[in-house]
């Protein structure tokens, strides 16, 4: 299955997200991997912390070493790369317009309590979202990861397009997270696993874009692909507070085929999940559609909805 679009993905996400509450979305970079060299050093912005909501802030995307703008509810701090695998890992968040996408979501919602978006060195446990401190943390060798998965799921596909992917992935996990602050600031309910809950939330906020269905469909590719990870899965994986992988894949579909007939048609035709599933997706888009405005609506700055776009 290839949709995507031949586009800065996850600038295209910055600009379009909620549309007409968001300005200042300005020009983009190409999404491929950098270097470094054997002491670290780079263009990257060692230790740099910046404000991501001011929009007249000086905190731009080549602030210096340690420079922090105070004003604003959410900021962005980057650990300086270390080794080829974190560097790779900070160009490909930085190519997919991280900060833009942080940006865009920090305008979006009234969050009650500052947040903090950050990159470390490592891969850890992967991305994640800690209430203790209200902050998203992005390893930079997760976005490698994603990378090289794609790369070797679509060998044949450009360069270019393996990052327009990348893109698109790296901004949908960042919106997971963000789903999960969401969550915790404003004490939404969620019944059933909040990791689900936070795939939901990240889908209807995608699917407000003019091509966000594209975009959701690049992120359930690699989470099918990432899937053979758990093949076959051990106990451990059984009791993990997350989907399986090709589950997660398979509900994104189902809610972008859910919201849009033409999609719906298309997995049909391509057999892209199975009759019966793609039967009750329209009813199941509609019921997540319908509780993410009812708990998130009321957050939302200047009249906005997450009505998906046309």
């Amino acid at each position: 299955m290839n949709a995507r679009p031949k586009a800065l993905l996850a600038l295209s996400i910055a600009c379009l997200l909620l549309a007409g509450i968001v300005a200042g979305c300005g020009g983009g970079g190409s999404s491929s991997s950098g270097s470094t060299s054997s002491d670290g050093k780079s263009a990257a912005d060692a230790g740099e912390t910046e404000d991501v909501k001011n929009e007249d802030s000086s905190g731009g995307e080549d602030a210096e070493a340690g420079e922090r703008v105070v004003a604003g509810t959410v900021e962005a701090e980057w650990e300086k790369p270390h080794g080829e695998a974190n560097m790779t890992g900070y160009e490909l968040l930085k190519a997919s317009e991280t900060r833009s996408l942080a940006k865009s979501l920090a305008t979006a919602f009234e969050l009650p309590n500052p947040l903090l978006v950050k990159g470390v060195n490592g891969f850890g446990g992967g991305p994640f979202y800690n209430p203790e401190d209200n902050s998203i943390t992005l390893p930079y060798e997760f976005p490698a990861v994603v990378f090289e998965v794609i790369m070797q799921s679509n060998p044949e596909e450009t360069p270019e397009e393996w990052g327009e992917a990348a893109g698109a992935v790296n901004s949908f996990i960042l919106a997971h997270e963000f789903a999960h602050a969401l969550i915790h600031n404003f004490e939404l309910p969620v019944l059933g696993r909040e990791e689900d809950a936070a795939d939901g939330i990240s889908t209807v906020v995608l699917l407000k874009a003019e091509e966000g269905g594209l975009y959701a469909i690049d992120a359930a590719e690699f989470w099918e692909a990432f899937s053979g990870r758990q093949d076959p899965p051990d106990l451990a994986e059984y009791a993990d507070n997350h989907s399986f992988d090709r589950q997660r894949a398979d509900n994104i579909l189902c809610w972008v085929a859910g919201s849009d007939e033409a999609v719906l048609e298309a997995f049909l035709e391509h057999e892209i999940l199975p009759e019966d599933r793609l039967a009750s997706c329209p009813g199941e888009w509609e019921l997540l559609r319908r509780s993410a405005e009812q708990v998130l609506d009321p957050h939302l700055v200047n009249g906005a909805n997450l009505e998906p776009a046309e």
